[in-house]
């Protein structure tokens, strides 16, 4: 009868020997080498590194979190029919599978509590429309007999009151992200897809006189007197 061979236990004071991090996260680090490459790594910790070890996760829309009830995701396709028609644009560095739903479920409670107070509605800061889309789709505005006012400059940021200096750990967002918001087909495109929809107003307002921070002080004193 053959006597099984242990390993030799290790000597006290020994460790035991653990796979090292550094390697794989230096590779990691090299391969994150523009935000699309790196938005993918971090999709794959988060769903294959970090899911494992909670009860429930989410990321999407810029947010991430662990252990969350997150019950707007038990609404299925909610988010499939608004996006159905290709009207999206990738807003965020990832748009994982329902990393909209988020954003649409608070827009649709939004907009229906929105309904219970008199007033239209108005977005400061279209953009391409997108989420006033999803309210429109999702609260019947043009039934209730109110407007929509959608106002932006579509002329990038205001340099009187935004620079580099907002973006301290990555200056060069606020370049890139001027010259996303300055885009020549943004206005036209953003008429075009509310054309349809009559109660909506796209207004291309003036730096002057659209940006908020010089508005405020007039609108203080116009509701004090």
């Amino acid at each position: 009868m053959k006597r099984k061979v242990l390993p030799p236990s290790p000597e006290a004071g020994d460790e035991v020997r653990r796979p090292t991090l550094e390697a794989p996260l230096d590779t990691i680090r090299e391969a994150a080498v523009d935000p699309d490459q790196a938005a993918r790594i971090f999709d794959v910790v988060v769903t294959s590194v970090v899911a494992p070890h909670h009860r429930s996760v989410f990321w999407g829309d810029r947010l991430l979190t662990l252990d969350k009830a997150a019950a707007f995701r038990r609404r299925p396709g909610l988010c499939r029919r608004l996006w159905s028609s290709g009207q999206r644009h990738r807003g965020n560095a990832i748009f994982p599978a329902g990393a909209d739903q988020l954003a649409v479920g608070g827009a649709r409670r939004a907009g229906r509590l929105a309904l219970l107070v008199p007033g239209d509605f108005v977005e400061c800061g279209t953009f391409r429309g997108d989420m006033s889309w999803v309210v429109t789709e999702l609260v019947d505005i043009g039934a209730s007999g109110r407007k929509f006012y959608l106002y932006d400059t579509f002329a990038g940021f205001s340099t009187q009151y935004s620079s580099e200096a907002d973006f301290p750990s990555a200056p060069e967002f606020f370049h890139r992200a001027d010259e996303t918001f300055r885009a020549q087909d943004i206005y036209a495109s953003v008429c075009e897809r509310f054309r349809a929809k009559c109660y909506v107003k796209v207004s291309r307002v003036s730096c002057q006189t659209y940006w908020v921070p010089s508005r405020l002080p007039r609108s203080r004193s116009c509701t004090s007197t």
